[in-house]
């Protein structure tokens, strides 16, 4: 079996995740409140997708990524964080997790 080639840094890597799902990973650049520029990591699941697709979807954030946000997005309060991890990430846990959340 041919070594898969490295991709080259700054382009993203595309994870083909244990259960056939695929994602991929990029840097984002953005303003912080001092006008200094930071990166920050992203992360996408995609599905069951072709890695033909996830490369165009990777190319996609990377073009976008490509341009210098002006300012860092709005802060995300506890509440709201709160609310979207009980409707996508507690629905994945066992009926008895569940039970003691609430």
């Amino acid at each position: 079996m041919a070594k898969e080639k490295k991709r080259a840094y700054g382009t993203g890597e595309i994870v083909e995740l244990d259960d056939g799902r695929r994602a991929i990973r990029w840097r984002e650049t953005y303003k912080d409140e001092k006008g200094e520029k930071r990166t920050r990591k992203r992360y996408e699941t995609l599905g069951e997708v072709s890695e033909r697709h996830a490369a165009k979807a990777l190319k996609d954030k990377l073009d976008l990524a490509e341009k210098v946000l002006d300012t860092r997005p709005a802060a995300v309060t506890f509440r709201d964080l709160a609310e979207k991890w009980r409707e996508h990430i507690l629905p994945n846990y066992k009926a008895l997790v569940n039970k003691f959340v609430f």
